[in-house]
């Protein structure tokens, strides 16, 4: 198993906003298989220290392609998923 990191680490290591991260990630989930979806990308909860708590995904470092897919098609994101098994 590869190593695994929190989007809101990618997020700052990347010098973009969490809420655009989570919104590529939300999208590419939604085009692939729910066992899938949750393999390359875990959902985990995150609490703050006077906020609510965070939606955050946990994801091998493999699956941080999938921030950069904001605008690929659908056939294009399901390649990517296979490519990674």
């Amino acid at each position: 198993m590869s190593a695994l990191i929190l989007s809101t680490d990618a997020a700052a290591g990347l010098r973009r906003p969490h809420a655009d991260l989570s919104a590529a990630l939300d999208r590419a989930r939604s085009m692939l298989p729910p066992d899938q979806a949750d393999a390359l990308m875990e959902p985990v909860d995150l609490m703050g220290w006077e906020g609510p708590e965070r939606r955050a995904y946990r994801l091998p470092l493999e699956a941080l392609v999938f921030l950069y897919t904001a605008g690929a098609p659908r056939h294009e994101i399901l390649w990517l998923a296979a490519a990674l098994r």
